[in-house]
């Protein structure tokens, strides 16, 4: 909010705490009096209101523009606290082009071919919603396409989409392609539905026999509309395990995980440069990076930290303040819940995985097996296997030739650390 003050700027600032709208915002204020300027600017400098206010010679600056994006950053940064100004977003997907990084080699390949479906499988918080986002950011500077992108809570997503397109309420699949089709022909525009959640509506539409699915497939091979699901385990289940399913030919399976070193990089300085923030030195940003096993939530959590937890004045982000967010109580809050399996079974096959394994720099899953089996634990081969095959989609697990490791070393400290003996000794029993 910008508030021009022509009374007293003391008038002004107590009309404003009369006027509930404006709580929650910042306040930008400019007086055509140098001396009420300078004194608002005082008043500014108090990081606990939500008031900007340049001085008189800052304003003199503005109008001859020198360096005005600069002095208006550093006016921000001196007078509001950082944590209100950290620009990472840690919660859903990216919605601000500014700090989505990388993923450019498979934003070009599904961009650069028209009437293609693809299934974008990878664990939670991987960045399928933000890659989801970024494709409709795309899309949408494109004058013959239409993006549609739709979020699902549940296995309903025919309703969901009539709303989108503003048709009347369908819920049978025919219906809805009838319905499409003539719009297409009426429009002359590609459309593209871009379908984030599909886990359960895989999981229904696999009990009901894809009906959807097969319109979909029916609507996409004219060459007017395209499908890119994105989900985790059950939409992975049935597009690559399940060699009964039509989902295996619906479309080119692409999997989310680590970001590109570069994008890493980018990540985790760009947004701080702009809040004239740097690190002390390089190796700092490589080995924030590197605990992160370069996943993207995690690098953009612990800068959101270090922003917070920095002191008002502080502009060089050292070895210690990285430190006390790796090792904070709040990030190791966001490496729990790592066990991904739906149900007790797949759950208790996880921590027998990583309870077994988590104290090894790699293994393999004969090595795994036989050390299971010499423990005396009763357990299901292909069990086992696809709990590998889940770990490593949720990229707890990676393997390289035929060998297994972590991803992460934040998650394996973390691990290491809570008594994981005790665990794997309990959890052994629970097998025998």
């Amino acid at each position: 909010m910008l508030y021009f003050i022509s009374t007293s700027f003391r008038t002004a600032l107590e009309d404003l705490k009369k006027i509930p709208a404006i709580e929650g915002r910042f306040i930008f204020f400019y007086s055509n009096a140098p001396n009420d300027q300078d004194e608002l600017f005082n008043i500014a400098q108090n990081r606990d209101n939500k008031y900007i206010a340049p001085s008189s010679k800052h304003l003199r600056s503005f109008l001859f523009n020198i360096n005005a994006k600069s002095l208006l950053l550093d006016i921000l940064v001196s007078q509001l606290s950082l944590s209100e100004l950290s620009p990472y977003q840690i919660n859903g997907g990216v919605n601000n082009e500014d700090v989505f990084f990388g993923r450019h080699g498979v934003i070009n390949h599904i961009t650069n071919r028209d009437s293609m479906n693809y299934l974008v499988v990878g664990g939670r918080q991987m960045g399928k919603s933000s890659l989801l986002k970024a494709l409709k950011r795309r899309y949408a500077e494109n004058a013959q396409v239409r993006v549609f992108y739709q979020t699902l809570s549940n296995e309903t997503l025919i309703p969901h989409l009539m709303a989108a397109l503003d048709l009347p309420e369908i819920d049978s699949p025919q219906a809805f392609a009838q319905t499409l089709e003539a719009q297409l022909k009426a429009e002359g525009k590609r459309y593209i539905f871009l379908i984030d959640e599909a886990d359960l509506f895989i999981a229904h539409e696999q009990v009901q026999g894809y009906p959807i699915l097969s319109v979909f497939r029916r609507l996409s091979e004219q060459g007017q509309c395209s499908f890119i699901l994105a989900g985790f385990w059950q939409l992975y289940q049935h597009a690559v395990l399940d060699y009964q399913s039509p989902l295996r030919n619906f479309g080119e399976v692409l999997e989310v995980g680590a970001l590109e070193q570069d994008a890493c990089e980018q990540l985790a300085t760009k947004p701080m440069q702009n809040l004239n923030l740097s690190y002390a030195n390089h190796a700092l940003v490589q080995h924030l990076i590197s605990q992160c096993g370069q996943r993207a939530n995690l690098i953009a959590y612990v800068c959101d930290q270090i922003i917070k937890q920095l002191e008002p004045s502080q502009r060089v982000i050292e070895v210690t303040d990285i430190h006390r967010v790796l090792q904070g109580r709040d990030l190791q809050k966001r490496l729990a819940g790592w066990s991904v399996g739906i149900g007790e079974k797949e759950q208790a096959y996880d921590r027998l995985v990583v309870y077994s394994t988590i104290q090894q720099a790699s293994f393999t899953i004969g090595a795994l097996m036989q050390d299971l089996e010499q423990q005396g634990a009763h357990f299901d081969s292909s069990e086992l296997e696809q709990a590998l095959s889940r770990l490593e989609l949720a990229f707890v697990l990676k393997k390289t030739q035929n060998r297994y490791c972590y991803c992460v070393p934040l998650f394996v400290e973390y691990m290491c650390a809570d008594e994981v003996e005790v665990k794997r000794i309990k959890e052994l029993k629970s097998w025998t």
